[in-house]
């Protein structure tokens, strides 16, 4: 157990340039969804303040709630999109860079629907309502995206000094393997926490 978290650290330390960067570029794009949605057109804002008053009021008044299976699907299909993003950016070697725009995307549509959240309901429960909802199931998907972002930007940078690299074909497979991994574990994690947010968030709203 000492080894793994010796491994772990170490992996942060070594990695602390690019862990810095991603997680800069994430705070960036929360800040610029924050900023657009509150400068954006009063009839766009209107529009889409209607959209999510009326999905919300819908679950509010118990006429629909999400049940589980709903909310595997939409975390596996969320989980997927960003995962694969990554991988086949890292893989094309030549446009991993943008891998920071995926995270800077994660970062905007955070902080635009947080914004719109609080916009919407006004007060401390829409605060406590966005935080539980969103912060934590967000924490750790962030973790793992950033965890396969270093892996295929240290691929990709590889590449590109060593274009003749040995076993090629090996080292790819490798970096699937891992990211699978990844993608399971965070799978397996996500979704029973996503249940629990909303098992928790149905209580809360039917007690207030």
């Amino acid at each position: 157990m000492f080894k793994n978290k010796s491994i772990i650290l170490n992996s942060i330390v070594h990695n602390r340039g690019k862990i810095f960067i991603l997680l800069s570029v994430l705070v960036i794009g929360c800040i610029v969804g924050i900023v657009i949605s509150n400068v954006i057109d009063i009839e766009i804002k209107n529009e889409l303040l209607g959209y999510i008053q009326s999905s919300n009021e819908s679950i509010l008044n118990g006429e629909y709630i999400p049940n589980n299976y709903d909310i595997a699907i939409s975390t596996i299909y969320d989980i997927f999109i960003y995962f694969i993003l990554i991988i086949v950016l890292g893989c094309s070697v030549i446009f991993s860079p943008l891998i920071y725009l995926v995270m800077a995307y994660k970062g905007f549509s955070m902080g635009i629907t947080i914004s719109f959240l609080i916009m919407l309901l006004g007060n401390v429960k829409a605060s406590i309502y966005a935080l539980i909802s969103m912060l934590l199931p967000n924490a750790i998907l962030i973790t793992s995206m950033i965890v396969l972002s270093i892996t295929w930007l240290k691929f990709a940078k590889d590449i590109l000094k060593n274009r003749e690299i040995y076993n090629l074909k090996k080292t790819i497979c490798s970096k699937f393997v891992f990211s699978t991994f990844v993608l399971v574990s965070s799978i397996i994690i996500l979704i029973p926490i996503q249940i629990l947010v909303n098992s928790v968030l149905n209580k809360y709203i039917t007690i207030i």
